[in-house]
């Protein structure tokens, strides 16, 4: 099942895809790339995070809450890196949600805009499941 991008992720697709063959064309190898998405819920849905996953009240019932870890994920039929991180601040207490989807730093991967394209439909994929769960 492919994911349907919307009008703003199609575009920079676009971009990514034209700025790629650009750097393609100009013997200019880029070796790693990554992917990076941020949501910000309101307070209901960051209360909802925090009762669904966890126990103590003193975490529950923080004015400020961080929490974030490294995952290997499959994209592109590649292990990469996945960033997870979920933080509200004083400020604003709705739940920021940031996912940073990377190649990793010690493989070089030759990035073909079909690459390009398969890696980020796929990060999209991802989180969209995330966020769904």
């Amino acid at each position: 099942m492919e994911a349907v991008l919307s009008k703003g992720q199609a575009c920079l697709m676009k971009i990514g895809q034209k700025i790629n063959s650009i750097l393609i064309e100009n013997e200019i190898n880029v070796v790693r790339i990554g992917y990076g998405y941020k949501i910000e819920m309101d307070k209901q849905k960051a209360d909802f995070f925090k009762n669904k996953n966890f126990v103590y009240d003193e975490i529950k019932n923080s004015i400020n809450f961080e929490l974030s870890w490294l995952t290997e994920i499959i994209i592109n039929n590649l292990k990469v890196n996945c960033w997870q991180r979920y933080f509200t601040s004083q400020q604003s207490e709705n739940l920021n949600i940031i996912f940073d989807i990377n190649t990793k730093a010690e493989e070089e991967n030759e990035i073909s805009n079909e690459f390009l394209k398969q890696f980020i439909t796929e990060a999209e994929e991802f989180i969209k499941n995330k966020l769904q769960n």
